[in-house]
């Protein structure tokens, strides 16, 4: 039989989860609980104190879902602002769909005390804190509660007497933006995107933000402060819905944040679309991403930074490092010389480099995200980085694997984005077309690449990492070893799809004498085109 809280079976555990143990006293442990009884704690807790609707879902969000209750109006499903309060709506669990027949539904339990709700001054300034936190966190990536309280306490208007305390324990909702675990165990706000090593921890930002700006950030994505990006702001409303911008600015923002010098090619027929002119899209498009905030350079956008300058930290860093600290590759160079080098470890071949890799990452994940939105291997998410923050490494390797078992998810991109694929794309879609899994032993480093050893077929492949010497993670010394991983064959390299799974088996003296036997008579392939000469 029908049940009508049986919606909630189509979320993520780990979402209901997030807002359960900030909603619920004496919460219980996630294996201890299931979601029906997570989604009831979370209703007798808003039933219990109705001022708790005040920080778990926006005043706009749920004066619609009053509004409906007391049968004052019908949604409006060519509102683009309707759609996007029904989403919020849905994502707090506050409005199930239950069919095309019974259409939306407000769960029964929650009907009255709704009814009852007087939308008050505090709920709309929660709401203002609550896109404060969500500016901050997209302006600097990653920072810690008490720098955030300082920001907050010099920021925030003098009418506002909630503290940075008191709206936490009154936000719910702001969890669901940032990694959960950086927040439980390190007291730090962190964008599930952010990645920790690109950040220049020496640098010390010029750009001095304000409540306002910090505001619009965590409203519409960017600073309309800044008068580039408040003119390309307009220039997008003029063509894009409200909805289309939303998903569009993050996307475009996210990304901009993964080396100073980044391949957005994939986001320019936006800009084409906006200037029609390529020349006039080409110029708008490299004035805005000099004044997106960067998280490298703790919310400056380029145009701010001094490059020079930067130089000098990064001198001072290598200047400080121990010199005694030899390669772990084995090559008997400094570190520092050899895979940490960046230059030579390119010279070498040995990395894709930051542009490629980028490329790599981008097409990979993408592909990953269309594979899960084909098959539902894991509960989707249409928005990516919500989607990898809650994909534990063991269903990314499943939805891989069935990724690379599906040529046809490679097939209906390339056909569905002939004109956009350029050559660098249609290469690493290649490579991942040849790619192939197997267990290989790990022999040894030769120019800073992994030589892996196919016993079977006779083959040593020269394998490179992708933004880093692989010989960082896996030592010259643990050599030789059964390592598990997938392969992919580029035009001048061979590389990896980001996980090596080491085999803790011994490899003994005979064995070692036997490995050496093959070696003598297998051939080395260093390319896509030596793969295929032998396949």
């Amino acid at each position: 039989m029908f049940n009508e809280y049986d919606f909630i079976n189509q979320y993520p555990k780990e979402i209901l989860f997030t807002l359960y143990v900030h909603m619920v006293d004496d919460s219980r442990e996630y294996e201890k609980i299931t979601k029906k009884k997570m989604l009831f704690a979370i209703y007798e807790s808003l039933i219990e104190d109705p001022t708790r609707f005040d920080g778990y879902v926006s005043a706009d969000a749920l004066n619609l879902l009053k509004n409906i209750l007391h049968q004052k109006i019908e949604f409006n499903h060519e509102s683009i602002e309707d759609y996007m309060l029904i989403r919020e709506l849905q994502n707090c669990f506050l409005l199930s769909y239950n069919g095309i027949a019974e259409g939306f539904q407000i769960p029964i339990m929650i009907q009255d005390v709704v009814r009852s709700i007087v939308i008050t001054d505090r709920h709309k300034d929660l709401d203002n804190i609550y896109d404060f936190l969500n500016g901050v966190l997209l302006v600097r990536g990653q920072i810690n509660r008490d720098e955030l309280k300082n920001i907050y306490d010099n920021c925030k208007p003098s009418y506002l007497t909630i503290t940075l305390d008191q709206a936490l324990m009154s936000l719910p909702r702001i969890f669901l933006k940032i990694n959960e675990a950086a927040y439980v165990y390190e007291d730090t706000f962190e964008h599930p995107a952010f990645y920790r090593e690109t950040v220049f921890s020496n640098y010390s930002p010029l750009y001095i933000h304000s409540w306002e700006t910090y505001l619009s950030v965590g409203k519409f994505g960017i600073n309309i402060y800044n008068p580039i990006l408040n003119e390309f702001y307009k220039k997008l409303k003029k063509l894009k819905s409200e909805f289309i911008i939303d998903d569009f600015v993050e996307n475009f923002v996210i990304q901009t944040q993964l080396s100073l010098d980044f391949d957005m090619s994939r986001i320019m027929q936006e800009f084409v679309d906006i200037e029609s002119d390529i020349d006039r899209a080409v110029s708008l498009y490299n004035e805005v991403v000099r004044e997106i905030p960067r998280w490298k350079f703790k919310g400056d956008p380029i145009s701010l930074v001094d490059l020079d300058k930067i130089d000098r930290i990064t001198d001072f860093s290598q200047d400080d490092k121990n010199e005694e600290i030899y390669c772990p590759c084995g090559s008997g160079l400094l570190v520092e010389d050899c895979c940490e080098n960046q230059k030579e470890l390119m010279k070498h071949r040995a990395i894709l480099g930051e542009e490629r890799a980028q490329l790599f990452y981008g097409l990979y994940y993408m592909l990953i995200h269309k594979t899960n939105q084909k098959y539902k291997l894991h509960p989707h998410f249409s928005n990516v980085e919500r989607f990898f923050d809650r994909l534990s490494q063991p269903d990314f390797v499943k939805i891989a694997d069935k990724f690379f078992d599906s040529p046809e998810i490679i097939t209906e991109y390339i056909n569905q984005y002939t004109v956009q694929v350029t050559p660098q794309q249609h290469e690493i879609l290649t490579g991942f077309q040849h790619a192939f899994k197997k267990t290989f032993v790990a022999l040894r480093y030769e120019n800073q690449k992994l030589q892996l050893l196919d016993e079977k077929k006779r083959h040593i492949y020269s394998v490179s990492g992708i933004v880093s010497g692989i010989a960082l993670n896996i030592p010259q010394d643990v050599l030789p070893q059964f390592i598990e991983t997938r392969l992919i064959p580029l035009n001048k390299e061979i590389t990896y799809d980001i996980f090596m799974n080491q085999i803790p088996v011994i490899i003994g003296p005979n064995m070692r004498k036997e490995l050496k036997k093959v070696e003598k008579k297998s051939k080395v392939i260093r390319n896509i085109e030596e793969l295929l000469e032998i396949d």
